[in-house]
Order: structure tokens, then sequence, then C-alpha cells
């Protein structure tokens, strides 16, 4: 039985396709070569996110004063909802991350990411987990970019 794929899917598909393709050289900072990866599942503007479980962590109750990165407005420009979820990075104490929703942490096979090779227009996008479907993000270049 095949499977039948829809009109949005098909541009979702491409759209990451182009996102992975060649464009510079880039290494990621999730780190292919260990042997299981632990990533947190974060929702941002209806887009899943994989963050490297080890930089991340709640902070409900985090300091007005941070900064703070919008995944949704880095990814879509698109701002997060008013209802936003925010976490701490570890290596960034003074900035705080929001998202839509924060999900499970997952252990995962690196060989489970599509792991983006080059630099390309979203440098902060590392590589693409299969299943489930979520973008794999770069905390150092995210903060980069922001």
């Amino acid at each position: 039985m095949s499977a039948v794929t829809s009109p949005l899917d098909a541009s979702l598909e491409a759209y990451v396709d182009a996102l992975l393709g060649p464009a510079g050289t880039s290494v990621p900072d999730v780190e292919p070569a260990a042997a299981v990866l632990e990533l947190t599942l974060v929702e941002a503007a209806g887009i899943v996110f994989a963050l490297p479980a080890a930089e991340t962590t709640p902070a409900p109750d985090a300091p007005d004063a941070a900064r703070i990165i919008d995944l949704a407005a880095i990814a879509t420009g698109r701002s997060a909802s008013a209802r936003a979820k925010r976490l701490a990075l570890a290596d960034h104490p003074e900035i705080l991350l929001a998202v839509d929703s924060i999900g499970e942490t997952l252990a995962v096979s690196p060989d489970r990411v599509r792991w983006r090779t080059t630099g390309g227009a979203r440098p902060w996008l590392a590589g693409m987990l299969d299943d489930p479907r979520a973008a794999v993000v770069s905390i150092r270049h995210l903060v980069e970019e922001a």
C-alpha cells in the first residue's frame, strides 16, 4: 500500500530539502558522532523543533530582564503566542528561548537525523530528525543569529 502525500506534505518536504541543500560549510553543534542524542521537542509557529536537552532547561519563573529569543520569529517571522513557554540556555544564562510548547525529551540515534553539512540561510538548522519529524537546532548558531 502506498502512502498518499498531500500537497502540503510535498511542499514541506521541498522546503526542508531546500533548507538542507548545499550553500556553504558548517559543522553542526549537535554532535552527530555521539552514541545517543538527547533532544527536547518544542513547538513554535506550528513547527516542531528538537533542541539539545543538555543545553536547555524549562524556566517558568525566569526574570523579565533577560534577553528573549523568539524561536517562532527566527524560523517564520511570526511571534510566539502570548502564553509562550521559556527555556533557559545553559551556556547563555542571560538569554531565554521563547517557544509555544515544550514536549518530551527523546534519546535518539544520530543516524535518525539527516544532518545538514552546509550553513545556508539558516545556520541554526543543524538537521532534520526523521521520526518524529523535527528540525534539529544548533543553540550556538541560533544565539549568533538572534
